[in-house]
């Protein structure tokens, strides 16, 4: 929090318009602020979007040359991943993770896609928190990021696209069974699995 000479309550009044702005809250009054209901549509309208975001990001990454670029970038946020304070922590394994997804997409400078992918991992990372989600093992992960990367670098666009979509994919199926709504959302939308 920055030092202002407004009160505190002005700069939490900020705080909660701006996270109810975003949805990710509910204020009320004589109640305060309460974190949304989590339902499965949000979760698939979330990540069909970042599946959409990164398939571009990663397409105009490797057809226009880019790559090169950001390899050394890239290439170290997902050795990150195997730094042993990153795979004895949920929270940092989680903060690597995400920040490896971002920087594809920053690499591949399309300013709109960089704006709406840092307003959706905001989404994830509440998800994340009112699920209590058990993220996947540090080594799937480092894993499929390594494979990831590897597509990348290599500038194999259709490798890469699809273990991009493998994991989003992976995501979507693991919060849905968290999601009181989310099992049967699944059974009665086959279809959106073609989405991601």
């Amino acid at each position: 929090r920055r030092h202002t000479r407004c009160s505190r309550d002005w700069s939490s009044d900020v705080c909660s318009s701006d996270l109810e702005s975003d949805g990710l809250i509910k204020v009320t009054p004589y109640r305060g602020a309460v974190v949304r209901q989590l339902h499965g549509e949000d979760v698939i309208e979330v990540y069909v979007l970042r599946s959409s975001l990164g398939v571009l990001a990663i397409r105009k990454l490797i057809s226009d040359n880019l790559v090169d670029s950001v390899a050394d970038e890239l290439t170290r946020l997902e050795k990150l991943m195997h730094n042993p304070a990153v795979i004895k922590s949920q929270e940092k394994t989680i903060d690597a993770d995400l920040a490896f997804q971002s920087a594809i997409i920053d690499a591949a400078g399309l300013e709109r896609t960089k704006e709406q992918f840092a307003e959706l991992t905001s989404e994830v990372r509440l998800f994340i928190l009112t699920t209590k989600i058990q993220y996947p093992s540090h080594g799937e992960i480092g894993n499929s990021n390594a494979e990831l990367l590897a597509a990348i670098l290599s500038k194999d666009a259709q490798l890469a696209v699809s273990l991009w979509r493998k994991r989003m994919k992976q995501a979507v199926e693991e919060f849905l069974s968290l999601i009181s709504d989310g099992k049967a959302l699944s059974a009665k939308s086959p279809w959106i699995w073609d989405l991601l």
